[in-house]
């Protein structure tokens, strides 16, 4: 039987802009004249690496991308990669499950998830666990492992 969940054991707040690009862009079907004048192009620009005056450009060039939806897909996914840690949080927290207010609620995957901290720099509110590990033990009893990421950081 699982012990009632106490709170977080552990959590660390990971704001790491150094993965960031300024602007990713992907260019697919490259004519002669070289990417520069590509039909085919999806640019995404990340505003919070641009606010800390971070120059930073990322330019792929896929000649196997030959919609604007596939560059627009793989612009989305390659930023996503490059902003895991622009705004996350990993935790050990005492159970297998949360407490809703009327039952209990294992923690999953893809679930949103509500942050609250009480420090005054530390990220609170809507965030998204992409990795959920639990583990039993003598010692510590149930605990699960959290990885997540802030809502809108991660697109897919």
């Amino acid at each position: 039987m699982a012990r009632p969940n106490s709170g977080s054991l552990t959590a660390e707040w990971i704001r790491d802009l150094s993965a960031v690009p300024t602007v990713l862009g992907v260019f697919g079907e490259g004519s002669k004249a070289g990417y520069a004048k590509s039909k085919v192009r999806a640019l995404i620009t990340d505003q919070d690496a641009v606010d800390a005056q971070f120059y930073r450009p990322v330019l792929i060039i896929a000649d196997g991308i030959t919609t604007q939806a596939q560059a627009e897909h793989a612009a989305q996914q390659e930023m996503s990669t490059r902003r895991l840690h622009k705004d996350a949080w990993t935790m050990t927290v005492d159970g297998l499950s949360s407490w809703d207010g009327s039952a209990s609620v294992p923690f999953a995957i893809d679930s949103p998830v509500a942050v609250s901290c009480g420090l005054a720099a530390a990220s609170n509110g809507g965030y998204y666990c992409t990795k959920a590990v639990m583990h039993r033990s003598p010692d510590n009893g149930d605990t699960t492992d959290l990885t997540l990421i802030r809502r809108g950081v991660w697109v897919i």
